[in-house]
């Protein structure tokens, strides 16, 4: 699942900013966002203490896609 989460940091680079004018032009749902932020914090390989410094940054890019009034974390 790891692998999943990883892709997704590479989906908001230049491709958005031309697609849309916006690095951050794509948007999850709260349930969306809070379901992926669940399953980073689940998976075996996010929570050993080495890997706490990579589950965070993908946690603050999933908080980049996240609908403003839906930021509970």
């Amino acid at each position: 699942m790891h692998l999943l989460l990883l892709t997704l940091l590479t989906f908001s680079t230049p491709v958005d900013l031309l697609v849309s004018g916006n690095p951050y032009g794509w948007k999850m749902t709260c349930d969306q966002s809070e379901e992926a932020i669940e399953t980073l914090y689940e998976d075996e390989f996010f929570s050993r203490p080495e890997n706490h410094p990579q589950r965070d940054l993908i946690k603050k890019k999933l908080l980049r896609h996240t609908p403003e009034e839906c930021k509970w974390v």
